[in-house]
């Protein structure tokens, strides 16, 4: 199979006499049948994955580790070119030092790229390829060595991700403290001021003042202590239901500012237990019922949160709905990122809910997503 980008030269397409290959490989690659064996069993058995390729990109040989990494059997891999397995933004690349080895420009290239695998993942590998060639110098086959590196590339994806948000945790957080503890000075300061002056219902009005803003810098110091311990937290998975998991929440929360004015309605059709990380659970289900308490349409005369639960497929489903303010369709492509706040005149937020609550989900290895409805929102949990 020869690549069809008109920007990349294919090189030969031709199939070479796979018996001619054979026959070089035993005489050329080794000097005698006790050589050869002792070759072949070393590729066999080679903890990294080894593989012929013809000068046309398909299989001739490939040891019992490459089909480990691919998900294929060495018959499968034999019927197809490394071209299929090849991701196509990484074909190009490839193809280029493939035209260069056979030009005789190099002897030898390593590259990382990405394959795919029989199951259709995406996998990473580290790909080191040189050619053998006849007494005539033709293009006989590769040799590729080909190593597994996923989990390396993705700790190393984790941890410039985690870098960049503790820049910006460590940003927002110079600034969120840094408002409401200068709002906090001047106000008290106010406050010292009508006191000596003896204007009491003053005094008391910027020390009400200060007290609300120090409630905010505490619950930001105490979110930015949840998040940390969802970072850090090695939890191991429970056996639970989530009936009684939504029940302790409503309780907890029952004491939030319009509780009383809500109306809850529970309609809990998964009663099985499951195994999963309860605190993870736990912070989804608290943060999506106490938005739901604290951005309630206060124009409406029957606010009403709906929490509703079913099996699909074997997996949980959870949606929390409300009738509430909603989420403005500018803010959605942004809603599960930190210090993202969209109804800052209905509640004081820290704007790290909703991000926790995407990370417990991944965690947990569950999805959630949001609808915005005709009257309010709906957010669902599958897991």
């Amino acid at each position: 199979m020869s690549e069809k980008n008109n920007s990349v030269t294919p090189f030969p397409s031709r199939p070479l006499n796979s018996t001619l290959a054979t026959q070089h490989f035993r005489s050329e690659t080794t000097t005698n049948l006790q050589d050869y064996d002792l070759f072949k069993l070393a590729m066999e058995h080679s903890a990294i994955g080894m593989a012929l390729l013809l000068p046309n990109g398909k299989w001739f040989k490939a040891n019992k580790a490459i089909c480990d990494i691919l998900g294929y059997t060495e018959s499968e891999l034999l019927n197809i070119d490394f071209q299929t397995v090849t991701h196509p933004d990484d074909l190009a690349m490839d193809l280029d030092y493939v035209n260069r080895l056979l030009a005789g420009e190099i002897q030898t290239y390593s590259m990382e790229k990405r394959y795919y695998r029989k199951d259709k993942k995406i996998i990473w590998v580290l790909l080191t390829v040189s050619l053998v060639r006849d007494d005539n110098n033709k293009p006989l086959y590769f040799i590729s060595q080909i190593q597994d590196i996923t989990e390396e590339k993705d700790a190393k994806e984790a941890l410039v991700n985690a870098n960049d948000e503790l820049q910006r945790l460590s940003y927002q957080i110079s600034h969120d403290f840094r408002s409401p503890l200068r709002s906090s000075i001047s106000m008290l300061q106010l406050a010292e001021k009508f006191a000596e002056d003896g204007n009491i219902e003053k005094s008391n009005k910027f020390r009400n003042i200060s007290l609300r803003s120090l409630q905010k810098l505490y619950s930001l110091a105490d979110d930015i202590l949840s998040l940390t311990q969802t970072k850090l937290s090695k939890e191991c998975n429970q056996t639970l239901l989530v009936d009684h998991l939504i029940d302790d929440s409503l309780s907890l929360l029952s004491h939030l500012d319009g509780m009383e004015s809500i109306t809850v309605i529970k309609d809990l059709n998964f009663s099985r237990p499951i195994s999963t990380k309860k605190t993870r659970l736990a912070l989804i289900i608290n943060n999506l019922i106490s938005n739901a308490i604290k951005y309630r349409d206060m124009s409406k005369a029957e606010p009403t949160i709906k929490i509703s639960t079913y099996d699909a497929d074997g997996h949980l489903v959870l949606f929390i709905q409300d009738n509430g303010l909603g989420i403005e369709e500018a803010y959605r492509d942004r809603l599960f990122e930190m210090f993202e706040r969209f109804h800052t005149k209905a509640a004081e937020g820290t704007g790290l809910g909703l991000y926790m609550v995407k990370q417990s989900a991944d965690v947990i290895g569950g999805d959630i997503h949001y609808q915005p409805l005709p009257d309010g929102s709906r957010f669902t949990l599958i897991l």
